[in-house]
């Protein structure tokens, strides 16, 4: 009878070998579309578009954790046909190298902001969050007033408070996710997992860029643990910190109630996690009559992805709004 575990004990080596030449090969294939900018020893991604018109700001978009600017494909392409817009990776994810850091709101907007003024990307600016990404513009609004002059949160986290959808869960599941990416076997499940959207937008040659760039990376799942250890800070900070968002326009555009999420959670977990969502965000929408309230009917959490058209429709409103 022949024994099998020696033959056992090289798949983990065989799985690490193919996640190093395909990780490779992705960096052949997919070469960053926009340019990598020294923030401190390492590169964010930058991808600006779109010459700067007159009198309208330039889009600033934050995305959120766990994403990458290719998620936001459907939208810069529009947007860049009447104005700039920049979209970039934080650092550790897509094409942005890791950050020796911690990953708090404070670092990030830090980071961003010296890769806007490399760039020579200069104020006003409209900015877009996404997820987490609302409650990072919220910090950078709060460090740097002046510069903002309009901001949209996405399916986002507007209040200060640290979240309880970051949960212990949560945190479990990115390190079983970071462990299995060593060994190629997260790769060949996005391979054949469905693709992110139902749009037919989003196309099948968009799907296998945004996992072979983003999804399929190790420093993906490190770097989204880098972040949640940095939560507590990170809103402690911009609960001493936020300002008021009164005096300028803002527009909260919302996925649709009845979608989850996240994929694959049940109607149960998915009902509490929005009531949980709206109690947070209650405060700052009572204290925001002014805000334009917007919900993007079919749409799950990637609004950006399932819905582009009403970002993109806000986008320009509020562009024309804000001309200077």
């Amino acid at each position: 009878m022949v024994n099998a575990l020696p033959y056992l004990a090289l798949l983990p080596a065989a799985g690490f070998c193919y996640q190093y030449f395909a990780t490779k090969q992705d960096e052949k294939n997919y070469p960053p579309p926009g340019d990598l900018i020294d923030v401190g020893g390492y590169q964010l991604h930058l991808q600006c578009q779109g010459k700067p018109q007159p009198g309208i700001p330039t889009v600033i978009v934050e995305t959120g954790i766990w994403d990458s600017c290719q998620s936001w494909k459907l939208i810069q392409s529009e947007i860049a046909a009447t104005t700039r817009i920049c979209t970039y990776d934080r650092a550790g994810y897509g094409w942005s190298e890791q950050s020796t850091c911690p990953r708090t709101f404070e670092h990030m907007v830090q980071e961003l902001k010296l890769a806007l003024e490399k760039k020579g990307i200069h104020p006003p600016f409209i900015f877009v969050g996404h997820s987490l990404g609302g409650a990072i513009i919220r910090y950078y609004q709060s460090q740097y007033p002046n510069e903002v002059v309009g901001m949209i949160f996405v399916d986002a986290i507007l209040t200060t408070e640290t979240p309880t959808v970051f949960s212990r869960t949560f945190r479990v599941v990115s390190q079983a996710f970071s462990f299995l990416a060593h060994f190629g076997i997260l790769r060949l499940l996005f391979k054949f997992a469905p693709p992110i959207s139902a749009n037919p937008q989003w196309t099948s040659t968009m799907q296998k860029a945004y996992t072979a760039c983003h999804q399929a990376k190790v420093k993906t799942f490190s770097t989204c643990l880098k972040e949640w250890d940095g939560y507590e800070t990170s809103f402690s900070d911009l609960r001493r910190n936020a300002r008021s968002l009164k005096d300028i326009p803002v527009t909260i555009i919302s996925r649709d109630p009845a979608k989850p999420m996240r994929p694959g959670m049940s109607k149960e977990a998915a009902r509490k996690e929005r009531s949980d969502l709206e109690k947070m965000n209650q405060d700052t929408l009572e204290s925001l009559p002014h805000a334009r309230f917007i919900v993007a009917e079919g749409s799950s959490h990637l609004v950006q992805v399932d819905r582009p058209d009403v970002v993109i429709d806000e986008i320009r409103r509020m562009a024309n709004r804000a001309m200077i």
